[in-house]
């Protein structure tokens, strides 16, 4: 997004200081934190990186909507996503259905605040002129965290 600079003010105003740009596998309101910490040390022991292409903008619509960069999903990323689901899903309550194997649609969110519908639409005006095209190295996995009043990393390993 830094081929506009206009497009790269408007996610930096919106977006809160202690958010940080990522994809979500798997969304849950419950963790057993231990526990699902090992089953992310085992598979990134097993699995290499990896990398993903980008599919342009995407939009969220909602009382809330979001703005997001659509990721391709490939068979790797495919492959990983049900292995973290299947090994991490009993150590978790309140799953997010939204990403369920049958519905997941990997991305990058860039805006997802309470703002004046206006914007939405200038944002995405910016970004019509631009070709959003690059590709991400997926190096590690993270588990993160995200509440009312702050946001972090309560863990991060290497893939291989």
């Amino acid at each position: 997004m830094d081929i506009n600079p206009s497009i790269h003010e408007m996610i930096q105003d919106y977006r809160n200081p202690q958010d940080f740009f990522h994809f979500s596998w798997l969304v849950c309101e419950e963790m057993n934190t231990e526990k699902t910490i090992n089953c992310l040390k085992n598979l990134c022991g097993q699995k290499l990186v990896f990398t993903v292409q980008s599919g342009g903008i995407g939009i969220f619509p909602g009382k809330t909507p979001a703005i997001t960069y659509v990721l391709v999903r490939n068979p790797v990323m495919t492959e990983i996503h049900s292995l973290i689901r299947g090994n991490c899903e009993k150590h978790l309550g309140k799953i997010n259905m939204k990403y369920a194997p049958t519905r997941w649609l990997p991305h990058i969110t860039l805006l997802h605040q309470r703002m004046e519908p206006r914007r939405y639409y200038e944002f995405v005006e910016k970004c019509i002129e631009n070709d959003v095209s690059f590709e991400i190295k997926v190096s590690n996995l993270s588990v993160i965290f995200k509440d009312e009043s702050s946001a972090g990393m309560l863990f991060t390993c290497n893939l291989k």
